[in-house]
């Protein structure tokens, strides 16, 4: 008989089979050994079955006291929802996909109270965050290829609607499958710092797009900068992102010169940090504006003077050079969506070159 076999029965009340669950566990080694077309094959006839057992094995764990009691009565529990989440053809499925979320959220404790449940929790967000980074720019490539969508529209449409497209955008599989039914705020948070690629999407497109798709960009970024916030205090966060948004697009559609100067203050005052009321983030601010100056249709010149005069006198220079360089880094790897990666590639070095000179004409100053 083996371990796993007497810890079941060694239970009042088993909840599972005891020679199906080794039975299962025995799959998953086996699905883990090697990638062929006979392994796939089992794999995929094996689904409908494996969805069944992983909805019992909920309910056991649902049905334990703590982690801690899951763990004594099935020590191989994390090899095996560990094995299963490493392997893609078990995890492209939704349903399947979906209840190993909820044995691992199942399995977290908020409150660790010894070290098995202070180890388990490490472990869980390691694995949410592997199935909620698994790279999705395949299926992506293939989808705007066959549709003849350009990036830009296929990642607005993404970001715009999240249910309709969550098979194509990881960070909208976390939303649906952890956001969703669960309230561990920070957890939520971290997994979407993983994906943070799709959040500088987001800001560029709140650059380009018109107020119809400002919304849920709005939110996406206002949550990714405020996470601790309780709702009440996150929808007036996304009435302050607004204003700062709407402030951006008007002071960089002026065209005549001089730049208003009443206007530039403003946005001064709003990159201020003010503790007594809940405006937005300076920092989420300063990253719409960095964004502005890159992506926005505004000339080079006109850019260049409002991103130099707002961040002088907000003294966020070094801030705007981090941003400026985040951009340039994604630029580089091709994840920045443009038509155009030259001129943007141009306007990201001149605002670079204004950013370097401004921190070397302030270095003798301070010396």
């Amino acid at each position: 008989m083996s371990q796993l076999q007497i810890q079941l029965q060694q239970t009042a009340e088993p909840l599972l089979n005891v020679q199906e669950m080794q039975f299962w566990l025995d799959k998953a080694v086996a699905w883990g050994q090697a990638d062929s077309p006979d392994t796939r094959k089992d794999t995929c006839l094996h689904l409908s079955r494996l969805r069944d057992f992983l909805q019992q094995l909920l309910t056991h764990i649902n049905n334990m006291n703590s982690t801690t009691e899951t763990m004594k009565t099935l020590p191989f529990l994390g090899q095996f929802l560990g094995r299963l989440c490493w392997n893609p053809y078990v995890t492209a499925e939704a349903t399947s996909r979906r209840l190993l979320f909820q044995c691992l959220w199942e399995l977290y404790t908020e409150h660790p109270g010894n070290a098995v449940e202070r180890k388990a929790n490490q472990w869980i967000r390691k694995v949410l965050c592997q199935l909620a980074t698994e790279d999705d720019d395949a299926a992506a490539q293939t989808l705007m290829k066959h549709t003849g969508v350009p990036p830009e529209e296929y990642h607005l449409k993404v970001l715009r609607k999240p249910k309709a497209c969550a098979q194509h955008c990881s960070i909208f599989l976390v939303v649906n499958d952890i956001f969703r039914g669960h309230h561990k705020v920070f957890d939520a948070w971290f997994l979407l710092v993983q994906c943070a690629h799709w959040v500088q999407a987001a800001v560029q497109l709140l650059v380009t797009s018109g107020p119809e798709d400002c919304g849920p960009l709005m939110w996406l970024l206002t949550f990714y900068h405020h996470p601790t916030n309780r709702w009440h205090h996150r929808a007036l966060q996304l009435v302050h992102a607004k204003e700062a948004w709407d402030h951006l697009r008007s002071l960089f559609s002026v065209v005549a010169r001089p730049l208003p100067v009443d206007r530039l203050q403003s946005l001064v005052t709003l990159l201020s940090s003010q503790p007594q009321r809940p405006s937005a983030s300076p920092l989420l601010i300063l990253n719409l504006l960095v964004n502005f100056a890159v992506f926005f249709q505004q000339s080079l010149s006109g850019s260049t003077e409002i991103l130099q005069t707002v961040v002088e006198r907000s003294g966020l220079v070094d801030e705007a050079a981090c941003v400026l360089s985040s951009l340039e880094l994604r630029l580089n790897e091709g994840s920045c969506l443009s038509r155009d990666a030259n001129r943007v590639h141009l306007r990201i070095k001149a605002l670079q070159n204004t950013i370097t000179h401004m921190c070397a004409a302030s270095s003798p100053a301070e010396n």
